[in-house]
């Protein structure tokens, strides 16, 4: 299927902001609900019974900000992650367990596209269309050497992931 399908590249339509604070090194993102990923605004919906992979993904702060202290969960040393889930129209919902750890893809730096090229099977709950959405985010940005004329400013982040299948999105 590699050479074949539907190629679509899925992002976030806000959600994922962080507001700048530059009397401390970092801040964290953080996540506003659950995000989902969409091809343009409304049409995020893969249809039962589709195949598909992804391919790759792309974590992305505003220009000039970069990754601060590697911080996952409190604990420093831990890599920063974005988990990726499921959701069908019935409200069953799950982590994608194919890739990472239950759905955590590490993010080694912002701002570069990453390839994964990980088969991504119709979840077995899944009882009508489904769209791919984010259930958790550890990252935080660098204040260092961020204008002061910025603090209190709410930034956005995206994420964006690039999938092959072979049947097209719906709305």
């Amino acid at each position: 299927m590699s050479d074949i399908g539907i190629v679509s590249r899925l992002a976030t339509m806000g959600g994922i902001t962080f507001t700048v604070n530059t009397a401390v090194f970092n801040v964290s993102v953080g996540l506003t609900g659950t995000p989902d990923l969409q091809l343009n605004v409304g049409t995020k919906f893969l249809q039962q019974g589709d195949q598909c992979i992804i391919e790759g993904f792309s974590f992305n702060c505003p220009y000039q900000f970069g990754q601060g202290q590697i911080n996952n969960a409190g604990v420093a040393g831990q890599p920063a992650f974005i988990q990726l889930g499921w959701r069908d129209n019935s409200g069953n919902n799950g982590p994608i367990t194919e890739i990472g750890d239950n759905g955590r893809l590490n993010i080694p730096d912002p701002n570069y596209w990453y390839d994964t090229n990980t088969l991504f099977p119709q979840p077995a709950a899944v009882a009508d269309k489904y769209f791919i959405e984010i259930l958790g985010l550890a990252f935080e940005v660098s204040m260092f050497n961020v204008p002061a004329a910025l603090d209190t400013d709410e930034l956005d982040c995206s994420f964006h992931l690039k999938i092959r299948h072979t049947l097209p999105l719906i709305a």
